[in-house]
């Protein structure tokens, strides 16, 4: 009988496991679709965004460099005038400077009337040719320029918005392939060259293009589908220039559905009102294996650039490892069923030992080691020999226990540091005997101090917004570290260090654990060592080192508040003859006077620093909004500065006068201009001076 009623309760298990089971995994289907789908959105939308802002930085701002400098004076002066050196050599140099602008690779031009063509890149391979080489209508690679270069009224099907052009083409000189950023130059509403600059191309792209996952296909191309750029370069013509392109690749034929076609155009028509957006949709599509499968497509568009960015990753792969997981789970849980029948037979022999045993860890957990389970009578099982072993766990647990408390009671007592324990209310539980090295207050005296007696009032407050923090949160498993003033008894103030943690149990609630380090001593020495590093041994003044620092800052400051600043770069004529005639110790002591009177002479906000020798430079920060009032400006202070230093210097016990003048390179800045190059180029106009016969101010323009 009792066998019948075992077989009976295992087929209705089995049979509710298969229905369950069923119902379950269409369930699971139709939400996993949705899963897997949702998944593929975020992972494209991951990889397409990361790259995104990057390249449009970089086009755009190429694209804005080349426009301002279309109308330089030097391209036009060159073009009618090839052949005078002079003019060759500023068109050349405005060009390199052009180049580094924009951050570019390399720059070109190419006459109209001529047909020549000049070309340098980042790496000057090519600086000093007179000619890189001479353009053909006939050849097919010089058909760009003859494009771009037709008259205005020819082209007005070819106008781009932002007057520059944007191509992907290969560079003859170094056989690359290369993204350029073309320009027309116009002289009396006549297109006399083309000029531009050029990025390389897998750099620009590859980081979109290429990924670890062979699912996952990206594609660059135009409004109408044209492939601009694919990782798989067969796909891709040697020539693509961003006009004509009627024979470029289309994604429409390796998406072949008519409802891609239809998602893609409204995609991109969303994405020209709101470009700050990526647009997703999922069709049903055969992958690149022929395999049919639901496809997610995520695109989003380069701003004003008439590029959309385009990646797709079938979900088959996402939805199987998915699936497989949720239904072991399903049938795994199904499979408890069975399992819990047994239990239901067997749980008067098994559920009262567990209770007792459970009542037993409760107590143990609040402190009360001395609970033990009741040894049940008359019964020789494995429940009777857990029981047995468990209780002798406890007998271990309740020595080892004594030992350990015993053990840190000795720790506490002999450590630098002051452990201590305080309450939610901040009060102090227990303090170790060290306080008394570290405050001068006793221990009983430390139980009984509030948080404004221990701490300064700054302190307080970084300490009571701690434990606040710590209540709200409570979160148990950081270990929060603190820099606070605590007061000496003699009332003095000494620097520590303290490390605290949340401890929480049902018996005696929220209590924080810490750890007190007098720290005075490594401050003081950080602070000598700061010093040390951005200061000039000699005259205190700041160094190198700490002026880029400050200048970086400074540039950065401007950005927000539209101001100009300058450079100003002194360096004291024939100071050599001085060392030579007097000694070094009368120079240094010359050199020390010099960075006073340049202290002296600028106000608090402005740095004076000695970069080297007898070199030194003045930032002056804030000076105007104006770029030529600032420039008069500080003019006047460059003037000021060289009267200054001029002044006879009077070296005491020496009983001599010293006269040596001073050369000065001075450049004005903004929040658009970089730091390194700020730095070279006033030195460059301290040299001119020096070289236009020294003890004058050069202005680099």
């Amino acid at each position: 009988m009792r066998s019948r009623i075992h077989l009976k309760s295992l087929i209705l298990t089995l049979t509710i496991f298969v229905v369950i089971g069923t119902i379950g995994s269409s369930l699971l289907f139709s939400i996993l679709n949705r899963i897997a789908v949702k998944q593929g959105e975020n992972y494209l939308n991951a990889h397409t965004l990361q790259h995104k802002e990057e390249i449009i930085q970089i086009l755009e701002n190429a694209g804005r460099v080349t426009n301002s400098y279309s109308e330089n004076p030097e391209f036009k002066d060159f073009i009618f005038n090839e052949s005078d050196p002079v003019l060759k050599a500023k068109a050349f140099e405005k060009l390199n400077k052009y180049m580094l602008i924009s951050n570019s690779e390399g720059w070109f031009i190419a006459i109209k009337n001529s047909d020549n063509y000049y070309f340098n890149n980042i790496s000057n391979d090519f600086q000093g040719s007179e000619l890189n080489r001479k353009l053909f209508i006939g050849n097919f690679d010089d058909s760009w320029f003859y494009s771009s270069s037709l008259d205005e009224s020819d082209k007005n099907k070819n106008k781009i918005k932002n007057n520059y052009t944007i191509r992907i083409d290969q560079e003859r000189m170094t056989n690359k392939k290369k993204v350029w950023i073309s320009k027309n130059i116009i002289v009396n509403n006549k297109i006399e060259a083309v000029f531009g600059c050029s990025f390389d191309y897998s750099k620009l792209t590859d980081n979109f293009l290429k990924d670890s996952d062979n699912n996952l296909e990206t594609f660059i191309v135009l409004k109408d589908g044209s492939i601009v750029a694919n990782k798989d370069l067969q796909m891709m013509n040697n020539h693509i220039d961003y006009l004509y392109f009627e024979e470029r690749k289309n994604i429409f034929h390796i998406y072949n559905n008519s409802k891609f076609k239809e998602n893609f155009q409204q995609a991109t028509e969303t994405l020209n009102n709101n470009q700050n957006i990526t647009v997703n949709f999922s069709i049903k599509l055969k992958d690149f294996n022929k395999n049919q499968s639901i496809t997610t497509v995520s695109l989003f568009s380069v701003n004003n650039l008439n590029w959309y960015m385009v990646s797709s990753i079938g979900l088959n792969n996402i939805i199987s490892d998915k699936y497989k997981i949720l239904i072991l789970l399903l049938f795994g849980f199904m499979g408890i069923l069975p399992l819990a029948i047994q239990v239901y037979f067997i749980k008067l022999q098994i559920i009262k030992p567990i209770n007792n045993i459970s009542a037993v860890l409760n107590a143990v957990k609040h402190g009360e080691l001395s609970h033990r389970v009741e040894i049940i009578k008359n019964r020789d099982d494995e429940m009777s020999s857990l029981i047995f072993e468990f209780n002798n766990m406890l007998d271990v647990i309740e020595n080892n226990n004594k030992n350990s408390s015993e053990l840190y009671s000795l720790l506490s007592d002999n450590m630098i540091d002051v452990i201590w324990l305080m309450d939610k209310h901040e009060n102090i539980l227990y303090i170790s005997p060290s306080i008394v090295s570290l405050s001068g207050f006793s221990q009983a005296e430390a139980m009984i101090q509030s948080i404004e007696d221990r701490y300064s009032q700054e302190s307080v407050k970084i300490f009571t917004e701690a434990i606040l923090n710590y209540i709200q949160y409570r979160d148990d498993h950081e270990i929060h570290t603190l820099k606070l003033e605590q007061i000496h008894k003699n009332k003095s103030h000494i620097w520590v260090e303290i490390n605290i943690k949340l401890k929480i149990d049902e018996v005696h609630g929220i209590r924080f654990i810490g750890s007190t380090r007098d720290i005075s001593k490594r401050l003081e020495m950080e602070h000598k060592v700061e010093t040390l590093l951005s200061s000039d041994t000699l005259t205190g003044l700041v160094n190198r080192k700490l002026l880029t620092n400050i200048l970086q800052e400074t540039i950065s400051n401007m950005s927000s508040n539209g101001t100009f600043g300058a450079i100003i770069d002194i360096n004291l004529d024939d100071f050599k003859k001085v060392n030579e005639i007097y000694g070094f110790h009368i120079g240094d002591k010359i050199l020390v006077k010099v960075g006073k009177r340049l202290l002296d002479s600028v106000r608090e906000i402005d740095t004076v620093a000695r970069i080297g020798g007898d070199e030194f430079i003045i930032l002056i920060d804030h000076i105007g909004r104006d770029n030529n009032i600032s420039s008069e400006i500080a003019y006047l202070i460059a003037e000021k500065i060289k009267y200054i230093i001029n002044e006879p210097y009077l070296i005491e016990n020496e009983q001599k006068v010293i006269h040596f003048t001073c050369s000065i390179g001075l450049r004005i800045f903004d929040s658009s201009d970089n730091f390194e190059q700020i730095l070279r180029e006033s030195n460059l106009a301290m040299y001119r001076s020096k070289h236009d016969g020294r003890n004058k101010i050069t202005l680099w323009a």
